[in-house]
């Protein structure tokens, strides 16, 4: 019986997450309900923009925070030349989370009033920050799977900066006990802070023309 290739075809894996990551990112706004019609009634249609800011607000959070997942992800992916088989069963785990988020989104935008929706979001967040820092340690620990020096170095900096997520993801959390919508706007921090960081961080990754290795026998074709 022939053993288990230990590297898996790095395109595979980047169409297959470029595709959960594109349906993930188009259904959350489904967490926008169309305003009711309310009449002439003030104080209803008062409450109908508060619930379609709340909402809007949310959609903004939850469409940066996937979109920071996929530029981090494109980050990974651009600096390696293999992908083995522990990498893909992370990765595989990563993507758990990330496709819960359309739920814990609308759950977040259904009541917003509940810190515990918070909660619940920034658990599955701080889930999903967790396994991208473990995909980061893994890729660390086998050089041989990397484009160039640049990749280790920008790996060390974006482990950092998953543990600086969580620590933003709480401090949501502790807001949102005393004012949700703060709470939430606390948590768009980090999404902020990615995409100002992404062409520079980017620029540091080796070009895609670097020499490679010669090819793995393990590889599957």
């Amino acid at each position: 019986m022939e053993p288990l290739p230990r590297y898996f075809p790095l395109e595979r894996v980047i169409a297959f997450n470029d595709g959960v990551f594109a349906v993930v990112i188009t259904i959350l706004v489904l967490g926008i309900e169309v305003p009711t019609d309310v009449g002439l009634d003030p104080s209803a249609i008062a409450l109908e923009r508060e619930k379609l800011l709340h909402q809007l607000l949310v959609y903004l959070v939850a469409f940066g925070l996937v979109a920071m997942y996929w530029t981090q992800h494109s980050l990974l992916f651009a600096g390696l030349r293999r992908v083995d088989r522990g990498l893909v069963v992370l990765n595989l785990l990563f993507l758990l989370p990330v496709t819960l988020l359309p739920f814990v989104s609308q759950l977040m935008g259904a009541r917003r009033d509940d810190w515990r929706s918070v909660l619940v979001f920034a658990g599955t967040n701080l889930v999903a920050a967790w396994l991208v820092e473990r995909q980061w340690q893994h890729v660390l620990a086998l050089p041989e799977t990397h484009k160039g020096p640049k990749i280790a170095r920008l790996a060390r900096r974006l482990v950092w900066g998953s543990r600086f997520f969580a620590l933003v993801l709480f401090s949501g959390v502790l807001i949102s006990l005393l004012d949700v919508q703060a709470g939430i706007a606390v948590i768009l921090v980090m999404p902020l802070l990615n995409f100002m960081n992404f062409a520079r961080i980017g620029k540091r990754l080796p070009s895609d023309d670097a020499p490679a290795d010669d090819a793995d026998p393990e590889a599957p074709s």
